[in-house]
């Protein structure tokens, strides 16, 4: 649970350094910015073309294969699109669901490098 929250977190990372006017999670409100939303999907199209193209970049590297940004939407949408609220909630859960966690962990592992090149240029 707490590592899909930790893909949501930096989804919506992403989504405040595209705002880089926005200073509070009210500004980012303003600007359209779907802050209350857990569907990683959902998050990752609100994201603007460079840093979803920089996140997709990161994961085919780490699965050592090519993936555009739809390809890697596609790895979001089948590691369940919401996996956060679904372990939330896993108690109220009717039949058996499988979970790649080594494909998720690529997830993570991607979002993170990308955000920490973004940390590196941010800090220039």
């Amino acid at each position: 649970m707490c590592q899909s929250f930790a893909v949501e977190l930096l989804l919506k990372f992403f989504l405040a350094i595209d705002h880089p006017a926005a200073a509070t999670t009210d500004d980012l409100a303003k600007a359209g910015v779907k802050l209350k939303c857990h569907r990683y999907s959902e998050l990752f199209d609100e994201l603007s073309l460079a840093s979803r193209t920089k996140i997709a970049a990161a994961y085919g590297t780490l699965a050592n294969t090519q993936v555009d940004t739809a390809g890697f939407r596609q790895v979001l949408v089948e590691q369940g699109d919401d996996p956060f609220v679904y372990w939330r909630y896993v108690y109220e859960s009717t039949g058996v669901s499988h979970f790649d966690k080594r494909r998720f962990d690529m997830v993570t592992d991607a979002l993170g490098k990308a955000a920490e090149v973004e940390r590196k240029i941010g800090a220039v």
